[in-house]
């Protein structure tokens, strides 16, 4: 895990992301040691602290640290320093890093949606800007439970099948218009895709001649 993440560059990118701030944890470090715990088993964010202790954070962390940096206090800080700019920026920044350190084929492009359901009521109020960014609300269920109010998640992944881009989306959002908005979004980096009208998983295919190299990583989000 520390040997992609340094050939990624995650720190660093977690960090230039952030930009500057007076805390005293290291954000890319904090999220490092998240990932590490996800991958291991993943406990609560509050037993981050507890997971680290009495282990050599050298081998997973690449430098020694205290297991109380991971407290849940700096944790959630953590957590409130990546909401800032977005996580969907920060999915991208990071997806990009690896698309670039890994020389992924960039032949196909494949774009899908999936729908996850909820339960409870959600409801949302129009004048609350924070709340009306994500509407859970009744749509097409592709989990087959039209009694929950679902949200859709859309993915478009290059070489095998790896992420480069994510969002959630509203729970009625139409995959129609979501293939719609991903070919305009690539066509302005002179992607020209061919996509299947009605169906979300389709491949896009473009020449040689063009890249995803060229756009820089927080403009494709």
């Amino acid at each position: 895990m520390r040997a992609y993440a340094e050939r990624i560059g995650l720190r660093a990118v977690i960090n230039r992301v952030v930009g500057e701030h007076r805390r005293a944890f290291d954000p890319g470090l904090m999220v490092l040691a998240m990932v590490v715990d996800t991958l291991s088993g993943r406990s609560p964010l509050y037993h981050l602290e507890s997971f680290f202790e009495g282990r050599d954070t050298q081998l997973p962390l690449g430098e020694r640290v205290d297991a109380s940096v991971f407290n849940d206090d700096n944790a959630g800080a953590a957590l409130d320093l990546l909401y800032a700019p977005g996580t969907q920026r920060l999915y991208t920044e990071v997806s990009m890093a690896a698309f670039r350190a890994f020389e992924l084929s960039t032949d196909k492009v494949h774009f899908d949606t999936t729908s996850v359901s909820v339960y409870g009521d959600y409801r949302c109020n129009e004048d609350d800007e924070e709340a009306a960014r994500l509407r859970l609300t009744y749509g097409h269920s592709k989990d087959k439970c039209p009694d929950l109010k679902p949200f859709v998640v859309s993915m478009l992944c290059v070489g095998g099948n790896v992420p480069i881009m994510g969002q959630c989306e509203h729970g009625n959002a139409s995959d129609n218009t979501l293939l719609s908005t991903i070919s305009k979004r690539l066509k302005d980096f002179g992607i020209h895709c061919r996509l299947g009208a009605g169906h979300a998983r389709q491949s896009c295919h473009y020449g040689p001649g063009h890249s995803l190299h060229h756009p820089a990583a927080g403009d494709l989000r």
